[in-house]
């Protein structure tokens, strides 16, 4: 595992991208989703980096585990350490 930290992708949340979003045009490994400034500023609108829009890449990952059903062939499961780490972790106690 890399020590370098990873950014979450704006499509599937997972700990894939090099630079922080948006506008890197990092793509994704787990949903194929290109990290685009303009579609993360405006999530309805498509067009742009990619032909589909953030609101509807987020659907199709849920549902087929991919920004684009046209990428399945391109993706790849994610690695344990790109699941996000919850907000508390598991040694730290919570505050009063």
């Amino acid at each position: 595992m890399s020590n370098t930290k990873k950014f979450p992708c704006p499509c599937c949340g997972f700990l894939t991208l090099d630079e922080e979003p948006p506008g890197t045009h990092d793509i994704c490994p787990v949903c194929f989703w290109e990290d685009d400034y303009v579609q993360f500023l405006s999530p309805h609108l498509d067009g742009g980096a990619n032909s589909t829009n953030l609101i509807e890449a987020r659907q199709n990952f849920v549902k087929i585990g991919v920004s684009e059903e046209q990428f399945k062939v391109y993706v790849r499961p994610p690695l344990p350490h790109e699941f996000p780490s919850s907000e508390v972790e598991d040694n730290e106690e919570l505050p009063e």
